[in-house]
């Protein structure tokens, strides 16, 4: 995992992916594995990818407050307003005092509801 974050801080993505597979390889029951290869696939641009271990690291973890803030301002980023609600929703029940977590779901609240109505 160091090695992998080192190789990320230096724009060093492939490097960076493959030694996150090695890890969830050696750890596949380690949620943070999978959010940190989400990071690296998100900076690789690569959304596919990104969101699948995400959602890996969901399935691991249900509350992982960082996996939730991603999900939620990807497919926000995505124009899929209703799926980052709920995303920010679960955030914010669960967080309620990270920083910009309040704003943000009900930023979308107020969107997706007028949508809505």
């Amino acid at each position: 995992m160091e090695r992998a974050q080192r190789a990320t801080t230096g724009k060093k993505y492939e490097t960076a992916v493959r030694l996150l597979d090695r890890a969830a390889q050696l750890a596949p029951d380690n949620a943070e594995v999978f959010r940190v290869r989400a990071a690296v696939n998100y900076a690789r641009d690569d959304m596919g990818a990104c969101i699948a271990d995400l959602r890996r690291t969901m399935a691991l973890e249900p509350n992982h407050f960082k996996a939730l803030e991603m999900l939620g301002s990807i497919f926000k980023e995505l124009g899929r307003k209703t799926a980052a609600l709920a995303f920010y929703r679960k955030l914010y029940e669960i967080h309620p005092q990270m920083s910009g977590v309040k704003s943000a779901f009900e930023e979308l609240d107020r969107e997706v509801m007028g949508q809505a109505g």
